[in-house]
């Protein structure tokens, strides 16, 4: 008498359990904007990365402009101010690179405007804010570290400091200034569809830089040029930064510098949250 030999029942893997949540925030939550703000920025600073001509651009470029201004003008200012280049050319370039760099994040917005990529960060459960945060967030990081590379390359060319707190003040006044401009620059691609703005922007930072003390005092400028070259915003901001290098008269120059970079960022910010709303929800 045969027996049937039982047949046994392969053992299935216990499925996957996710932890329930416990809790929900809202898009408008302002617990989790600065998180998402820090996701946005790593984003952009990804992007910025992968791409070699921003990252000449934007980092590169600044220093070998230094380079290239003290090898050919260098000799010529100094012995027309009797102090060494450096100390106004360095301070230049740190604007022109915060300005620069500000171009390609305004780049990027046009681009991902006109791919629609805004319009999906618009349907995302994430605060409508942690985009912009995030750009200029990754616009602070850009401008300190190439502050920092100007900086490493000027003092072998004589760049000094007073203090430890004039060279962290040194590469404050950079960053002050470029999330002011970084702000004028969203402003401006959010509210066009003119791909010649960048064109225009770029024509605004270089009237600006030779027509700025960057070069030589104000005094040395024709009499018709001299009062724009005075009360611009550049030259607020390299002769508080070449005070600080040299130890010279600091309250003024920053403090018309601050309300410049501060007024920007007045001006356009609700423009600029405006435009952002408008490409992103159209």
């Amino acid at each position: 008498m045969s027996t049937a030999t039982p047949q046994t029942t392969p053992r299935k893997s216990p499925a996957v359990l996710f932890p329930e949540l416990t809790h929900t925030r809202k898009e408008s939550s302002l617990v989790a904007l600065p998180r998402q703000s820090l996701l946005m920025a790593k984003r952009s600073l990804l992007i910025w990365s992968r791409d070699p001509l921003t990252m000449v651009q934007a980092v590169a470029y600044p220093a070998i402009m230094l380079l290239m201004l003290r090898l050919v003008m260098g000799d010529t200012i100094e012995r027309f101010s009797g102090q060494p280049a450096v100390f106004r050319f360095a301070p230049l370039m740190a604007l022109v690179a915060a300005m620069v760099g500000a171009l390609a994040g305004v780049v990027l917005v046009i681009q991902e405007r006109e791919k629609g990529i805004l319009g999906r960060y618009w349907t995302l459960p994430i605060h409508r804010a942690a985009d912009l945060i995030g750009r200029l967030l990754a616009e602070s990081v850009r401008i300190v570290f190439t502050t920092l590379l100007i900086i490493l390359v000027a003092l072998p060319l004589g760049l000094t400091f007073t203090s430890v707190s004039s060279f962290f003040a040194f590469v404050a006044i950079p960053l002050m200034f470029g999330i002011g401009f970084a702000t004028l620059a969203t402003a401006a691609a959010l509210a066009t569809t003119s791909q010649a703005l960048v064109s225009a922007l770029s024509l605004f930072i270089m009237f600006g830089m030779f027509f700025s003390s960057g070069f030589t005092d104000p005094q040395a400028f024709p009499a018709w040029a001299r009062p724009f070259v005075e009360n611009q915003p550049i030259t607020h901001a390299v002769d508080t930064m070449r005070a600080l290098a040299t130890g010279g008269d600091v309250a003024t120059p920053l403090m018309m510098s601050a309300l410049w970079s501060v007024g920007f960022v007045v001006v356009f910010a609700v423009p600029a949250i405006w435009g952002y709303r408008r490409s992103a929800s159209s």
